[in-house]
């Protein structure tokens, strides 16, 4: 900072007077003006003198009709220009002066403090830039303070000021209510603040006030309540200091961290608690990001968990590991315990299993804040045969980590009874011979009749059968100092009434030999984890699998089943007849080692398409058979969900159509050249009856025009339904072509409609909306499927005398609907409407029509990627509207 006495008008200022016009002052760090701009001076009548190096307070006071009492908020200001190198506006301030005039004139001026640093980044000088506004602007800022209590709001909850000549300590509303008082409820003075500042805290506090260093300072402190209790506090301020160093006043702000200071405590807590946990425990938050791991997790992630602190799970774990996480995650947030078996990737490649366990972290409003993840390894469980039949002394040297473990564990009883307290497993502690009850945790107290059980022998606390499935273990466990594990051990379970049955119910059970919990005599520690809904579901399964398997191995067709990410699990046995492979290669290579090599990019798009998706695969592929000749299967796989609508696998079957995909080639080749053979000898008979109406045509008493007229018409319509079935004959063999050209869709459209009322007398055809623009595509070949709709709707409402035409313009489609009022369609119609020679029975059969126009109409809308849409009602009429994509400019 300048300080004021090195400072002079004439060389100091006039530079920036010069180049920078407009109102403003420039102040140090205490209030004092150092200069005045020009404008300023001329606007107020006022010289350098009578501002220069007095408090900026004077001249607003001077200005103001009420004083300005805002020196606090001053220091605030400057405060926060100072800490953060952004300038601050403040609230607007109605002023009044005597212009040149001599005219006393109110005006509503906004200033602004703009920070001034110099090379070592320190506060120079602050520009009070002054903005003046009118009436009109000044009513958007009705709360003249508001800019203020914003500052107030980002640097703390509460304000103090300390006097150091009058030993006066001022607060805040907001300070008093941090501290439990009612505002005014006590006056404090500096001696009686630093006995309210926790005594470990009050060295550094007075060794603040003494150190002459720069003004601004940060620091936290404990600061005793109306209560008793010391709350945690940080300060941020300034201290304005004489010459020589010694404090005159002290303006800070103050944030209550009680609440962060008591989140470090506990994090501390829980990395104590959970250091020596053999399980890997994690704290997850709603946003699905790590926020606490403890050491268990540095064979997933490495040494430094630090790292991962804050970051989220999907970017630590593969795509394949974060799908299977996601569903369960979203299970404990919304409050519900998810338990799941789960498989990690070490750090060293490494595969090992686990059991997780979610528990929802809900608060004491009912809001869940994240979860808690528990994940005990049993991958030994998993590879129990391994484990039995190949005991190394790599085994026993677990066991010994283990064993040195649960002794640490031992160390720190008071902490760790704690966590097994809350432990998502039954846990007991037993002692002596007799094994006497000396603890259980909440789960545990469920199943030996609660605290009533301390201190009793087991024989007494336990059913005789369950006394006799585990003494035998204890008994083994106590004297020879060995651990027991077994995985689905059953032990009856107390019935809800004397006449029912015992039930079972089952267990991973873990016994594990013990130096004392809270005292030195030997016992054992166990543990039930209850898996009985997993057996049964597991058992559930199993059955049901055969009963699949079964039914799978009855069908006539080819039938298998994929997993849920779509590896193959298993073929029947007409798969292997008709292919000839081994299961082997069958599982491995699939499909893909029989399939047409025409067909298998495609199976794999469209295979890889419904696993993304979760959709159902229906496909036409050839397969080769045992004696290399390739048949046509119709392919169809299915998903099977879950209640959560979570894919479990996957069941397809494929038919063999071979036969008739053969037969429809054939009729297909017979339509195509019969069609050809009756075109050329038609249009010789239209042309003799053209002639022959031409002979007649002035004879019109004869009846033989008009029989000439109606063979006419016939003729037309068997030309018509020629040219249908060579339409149909080209979009089989792939030879329908378009000629594509730019045309105007409404000229179109309004062509087709006046045609076809010049020979539609029983229907007014009304033409509604406009596209308005120009579309790419084949005109004839559209004009074909309006002319299609167009007949269909006047055929099929006989008695009704309307048929709407509505073009509309949706900026990203085009849309042609006809409506007709006439006899519509049942659901059952619908989706077979545009199968091709599919005739409704339901329709009359006065009706012409050989039930392929809508095929083709299809199909040539979806050469130009568009589609036909329905909407019909039985006995209101139907609307089809035929759909065509906009090209983006």
């Amino acid at each position: 900072m300048v300080e004021k006495q090195k400072l002079t008008y004439k060389t100091d200022w006039q530079l920036i007077q010069k180049s920078w016009p407009g109102l403003y002052l420039i102040i140090n760090t205490e209030l004092d003006i150092l200069f005045a701009s020009e404008d300023l001076l001329c606007l107020l009548s006022l010289s350098a003198a009578d501002v220069t190096n007095r408090k900026i307070n004077d001249i607003y006071s001077f200005l103001c009709e009420k004083e300005d009492k805002e020196d606090l908020k001053w220091r605030l200001s400057l405060e926060y220009v100072s800490h953060t190198g952004k300038s601050h506006q403040l609230g607007v301030k109605e002023v009044q002066y005597t212009e040149a005039g001599g005219e006393k004139v109110k005006r509503c001026w906004e200033p602004q403090h703009i920070p001034v640093f110099n090379e070592d980044h320190e506060l120079q000088y602050v520009i009070h830039q002054i903005n003046e506004i009118n009436e009109n602007e000044a009513g958007k800022h009705e709360q003249s303070d508001s800019r203020d209590e914003v500052i107030s709001q980002i640097i703390t909850d509460g304000i103090y000021e300390i006097d150091f000549n009058s030993q006066r300590v001022s607060w805040n509303e907001q300070l008093y209510s941090i501290l439990g008082y009612d505002v005014n409820e006590i006056a404090l003075d500096l001696v009686q603040m630093l006995r309210s500042i926790h005594h470990k805290d009050r060295r550094k506090v007075r060794d603040l006030i003494r150190n002459n260093g720069k003004p601004g300072f940060q620091i936290e402190f404990r600061l005793k309540a109306k209560s008793g209790d010391y709350v945690d506090v940080l300060s941020k301020g300034i201290i304005t200091r004489t010459k020589k160093g010694d404090p005159v006043k002290l303006t800070a702000a103050i944030h209550d961290i009680s609440d962060y200071k008591v989140q470090e405590r506990l994090k501390a807590q829980l990395e104590l608690i959970t250091s020596t946990v053999p399980a890997m425990i994690c704290y997850v938050d709603t946003d699905l990001r790590y926020q606490f791991l403890n050491n268990g997790y540095k064979v997933v992630y490495g040494d430094d968990l630090d790292r991962l602190i804050g970051r989220p799970v999907q970017e630590l774990e593969s795509d394949d590991a974060y799908h299977r996480f996601l569903p369960l995650a979203k299970r404990a947030l919304r409050g519900e315990k998810v338990e799941v078996e789960a498989k990690f990737k070490l750090i060293n490649d490494e595969i090992k299993y686990y059991k997780a366990t979610y528990v929802p972290d809900i608060s004491a409003k009912g809001i869940v804040r994240g979860f808690i993840g528990l994940a005990m390894d049993i991958t030994r469980e998993k590879h129990k045969e391994i484990t039995l039949n190949n005991a190394t002394d790599e085994k026993q040297r677990l066991l010994d980590q283990l064993s040195a473990a649960h002794e640490q564990i031992n160390n720190e009883k008071n902490i760790l009874k704690s966590f097994f307290i809350n432990a998502p497993v039954y846990v007991s502690i037993h002692e002596g011979a007799q094994h006497v009850v000396r603890f259980l945790n909440k789960k545990a107290e469920h199943l030996f009749h609660g605290q009533s059980a301390i201190g009793r022998p087991f024989k007494d606390i336990a059913m005789p059968q369950t006394y006799d499935r585990l003494v035998s273990i204890f008994d083994m466990v106590y004297h020879q100092s060995k651990e027991f594990h077994a995985s689905e051990f059953s032990i009856p379970a107390d019935a809800a009434t004397s006449t029912e049955p015992v039930q079972e119910r089952f267990y991973d059970l873990v016994v594990q030999p013990k130096s004392g919990f809270e005292t030195s005599e030997k016992g054992i520690i166990v543990y039930y984890n209850d898996i009985t809904d997993q057996v049964k579901a597991k058992r559930a399964l199993e059955e049901s699998a055969r009963r699949d398997r079964s039914l799978l191995e009855a069908m006539p067709n080819i039938t298998y089943t994929f997993n849920a990410l779509g590896k193959l699990e298993y073929f029947n046995s007409r798969w292997y007849q008709v292919t000839g492979l081994d299961e082997e290669t069958s599982l491995s290579h699939g499909f893909e080692a029989v399939l047409h090599p025409h067909d298998i990019n495609r199976y794999r798009d469209m295979w890889k398409t419904s696993l993304k998706n979760g959709i159902i695969f229906d496909d036409y592929l050839r397969i080769k058979g045992w004696d290399n000749v390739y048949r046509w299967h119709h392919s169809r796989i299915v998903p099977i969900m879950d209640d959560e609508s979570l894919i479990v696998h996957w069941i397809g079957t494929s038919t063999d159509i071979d036969e008739q995909v053969k037969a429809n080639r054939k009729k297909d080749e017979f339509i195509s050249i019969a069609s050809h053979e009756l075109k050329t000898p038609l249009t010789s008979v239209k042309a003799y009856i053209q002639l022959l109406q031409e002979t007649f045509a002035e004879k019109k008493t004869l009846p033989v025009a008009t029989y000439l007229e109606k063979a006419s018409k016939n003729v037309e319509k068997l030309q018509d339904l020629i040219s249908e079935l060579l339409d149909l004959s080209r979009v089989h063999s792939g030879k329908m072509e378009l000629d594509i050209r730019t045309f105007k869709l409404d000229d179109m459209v309004k062509d087709v409609v006046e045609a076809a009322q010049h020979t539609c007398t029983t229907h007014e055809i009304v033409l509604l909306g406009e596209a308005e623009m120009e579309v790419t595509g084949d005109r004839k070949r559209l004009e074909q499927i309006m002319n299609n709709l167009l007949s269909n709707a006047i055929k099929y409402s006989p008695g009704k005398d309307r048929v709407e035409v509505n073009i509309s313009n949706t900026r990203r489609q085009l849309r042609i609907a006809v409506t007709d009022y006439g006899v519509g369609i049942s659901e059952k119609d619908k989706d077979q409407l545009f199968e091709q020679f599919y005739r409704s029975e339901e329709v009359d059969k006065r009706v012409s029509g050989l039930g392929i126009g809508l095929f083709i109409s299809l199909e040539i809308a979806k050469m130009h990627g568009g589609r036909i849409e329905v909407d019909s009602q039985k006995g209101r009429g139907s609307t089809f509207s035929l759909i065509l994509p906009i090209a983006p400019d």
